[in-house]
């Protein structure tokens, strides 16, 4: 009887995980994204439960901040490297036009010399947030740095691939909107990446100073 039973709530366990998938995949790509981050920020916060590399401030509004900067960088790298995956890249579309869009943004931020989004997540830590190394703070918090920096290396990777197919595979994308951009792209990512030097620490400055500061962030 009891392996009967056991199997009944197999079986509805199995029924009720592809109930979940199939509401999943119903949603629209943003939502996915959403739910996607946060699914992973829950994993981070579990990981912290056994290794804690950055020790949480005691005030509770503190740590929903840093949860929520690290949720924000999941959906950010999720929509910019993985965007094939959740929307349609055939053709020309608004959603390309968005990202394009990002993408931009995000040219213009490697300019600032480090990880806005980072940096905001880090001051919200029991840290000294200008003597910690800047880099992946959102994976280093589920695992050590040689693991974080390869895993990094591997989604931008695959970040460049879809950028790459957008530009080039993509119908009906025109041509004074994709050549300049991945003009502007390589030049950027050569300048900031190839050229530049990093101590692997956030710069302290009025810019950085302003957003530690800053109680609303």
């Amino acid at each position: 009887m009891d392996e009967i039973w056991k199997k009944v709530s197999q079986n509805e366990i199995n029924l009720c995980n592809l109930y979940m998938l199939q509401r999943f995949t119903k949603l629209n790509g943003y939502h996915q994204i959403f739910i996607l981050a946060f699914i992973i920020l829950i994993i981070s916060m579990i990981c912290e439960k056994y290794i804690q590399r950055y020790p949480h401030k005691k005030c509770g509004g503190e740590r929903v901040k840093a949860y929520f900067w690290r949720w924000i960088h999941y959906v950010v790298t999720i929509f910019m490297c993985f965007f094939f995956i959740f929307f349609d890249i055939k053709k020309f579309n608004k959603d390309i036009i968005l990202f394009y869009s990002f993408m931009c943004v995000t040219i213009l931020h490697w300019y600032s010399g480090f990880c806005m989004v980072s940096f905001l997540e880090c001051k919200h830590y029991n840290i000294d947030v200008y003597d910690i190394e800047s880099t992946c703070p959102h994976y280093r918090c589920m695992m050590d740095k040689n693991t974080a920096n390869t895993l990094s290396n591997i989604i931008y990777g695959i970040g460049a691939l879809n950028i790459a197919y957008i530009t080039f595979i993509t119908k009906n994308n025109p041509k004074w909107l994709k050549y300049p951009f991945i003009v502007i792209f390589a030049i950027s990512f050569y300048q900031n990446y190839i050229l530049y030097e990093t101590s692997g620490k956030f710069p302290k400055n009025i810019f950085t100073e302003s957003l530690r500061l800053n109680p609303f962030i």
